[in-house]
């Protein structure tokens, strides 16, 4: 894949970035955004402070097992939560086991830096620092 838009008009050739994924580094940098982000634990039932207690364990697990291609992610844990505005109503809540989210970040810290410059500024989906509620300012400005 060639990211010219990437290296502002520089050839630069990305490569394949599982090993930068599956680094020790970025796996415990992943670790640090999961914990500081909170949250319930996963269908396993490990939850914050019983991954952090075995976290120099679970890292190394997950670099093996991402390095060897074995790694198979969990179902998510299904919970029903208020929506806001209309607390009689539920609305379904999926939450990732702590590893998968640990890999998840992993995955975003190695793709998003090199990926978010090559989008259109009119894309708003899972973008960093944007939200349904741009989306719409934007919309309505054009309008």
């Amino acid at each position: 894949m060639t990211a010219e838009r990437v290296s502002a008009g520089k050839q630069l050739k990305v490569h394949s970035l599982i090993d930068k994924v599956y680094h020790p580094t970025n796996l415990e940098m992943a670790w640090k955004k999961v914990k500081a982000n909170g949250g319930a634990g996963g269908i396993d039932g490990i939850y914050m402070d019983e991954f952090e207690k075995a976290a120099v364990g679970e890292l190394k697990y997950l670099h093996e097992h991402l390095k060897d291609e074995t790694y198979e992610p969990l179902p998510v844990k299904w919970v029903y939560i208020p929506k806001r505005g209309k607390p009689q109503e539920k609305r379904p809540l999926g939450i990732p086991t702590i590893k998968d989210r640990v890999c998840q970040q992993a995955l975003k810290n190695r793709m998003e830096p090199i990926f978010e410059k090559t989008f259109n500024n009119c894309s708003f989906g899972y973008r960093p620092g944007r939200s349904p509620h741009d989306a719409m300012r934007k919309i309505w400005r054009e309008v």
